[in-house]
Order: C-alpha cells, then structure tokens, then sequence
C-alpha cells in the first residue's frame, strides 16, 4: 500500500470499485475468517449503493467500537 500506508492511521479501508457478486462471509461481530478484516459495503457484497454501503460502514464501526469498549 505504497503512497497509502500512513503510521498515524487509526484504519485502512480498500474501496472496490463494483459491487461482488459474491459476498465475504462475516460472523456476528463482522469480521470474516481473518481475525482484524471486516468485509463490508458493496465490495463484499453486503450492500447494493453508496447510501446501503455508508450504512454498512456506519454499523460495521459502531460494533467494532462497542466490541472495543467490554
């Protein structure tokens, strides 16, 4: 990630720029078999426009942030 890998970065995200055709599977507290990844949006097939994809986003955030805080 070259030009895009910054030391002070709280998260990365890699924006796709379809929607998938397929959908990475995610457990209930989202992430996918990788521990620390969470697919989400249109890219992973988990929303179907930027409205849809902002809103999976959004809650993919707060949970990673309420897991954050037990």
């Amino acid at each position: 990630m070259r030009g895009f890998d910054d030391p002070d970065a709280v998260m990365t995200g890699i924006e796709t720029r379809s929607s998938s055709p397929v959908r990475i599977l995610r457990n209930d507290d989202r992430q996918c078999d990788i521990p620390g990844i969470y697919p989400m949006g249109e890219g992973a097939g988990y929303a179907g426009g930027i409205m849809s994809a902002a809103i999976d986003g959004l809650k993919t955030a707060m949970g990673i942030s309420s897991f954050n805080d037990l």
